[in-house]
């Protein structure tokens, strides 16, 4: 992936919001329609996903409770990879779901992030 390739992917999907005969079609038939069209289009170009919830903050009350936050991404038949960041106090959580066994992915991720000298800690759930 290059900058290139990303600006393509997001003025394509801005380009479709800006059409003006898209714009005038009803909510109710958006509704209808759009689950069938992204069940054909939506995941097919992408071999993965990544999203990223930011900063999550609790109430003050609840902080004594609240060790760290965890989110499972639900891995598709399109995208078997996907993962999540998340940040709560000083500590950010990289959460991957997938459809494989493998853990090589995993590995390399890991590795070039310990290569920056970054710690890192890892849990999981596989034996």
């Amino acid at each position: 992936m290059n900058r290139k390739h990303i600006n393509r992917y997001i003025s394509r999907n801005v380009r479709n919001e800006q059409l003006i005969f898209l714009r005038i079609i009803p909510l109710w038939v958006k509704k209808l329609l759009m689950p069938l069209v992204y069940k054909r289009y939506g995941e097919r170009g992408y071999t993965s996903g990544l999203s990223n919830l930011g900063v999550v903050t609790v109430p003050e009350e609840l902080r004594p409770y609240v060790k760290s936050f965890e989110v499972f991404p639900s891995p598709s038949a399109e995208s078997r990879l996907k993962m999540v960041t998340v940040s709560y106090e000083n500590r950010l959580a990289l959460c991957f779901g997938k459809t494989t066994g493998e853990t090589v992915i995993e590995k390399i991720f890991f590795g070039k992030i310990r290569q920056l000298g970054i710690p890192v800690k890892i849990e999981t759930n596989k034996r």
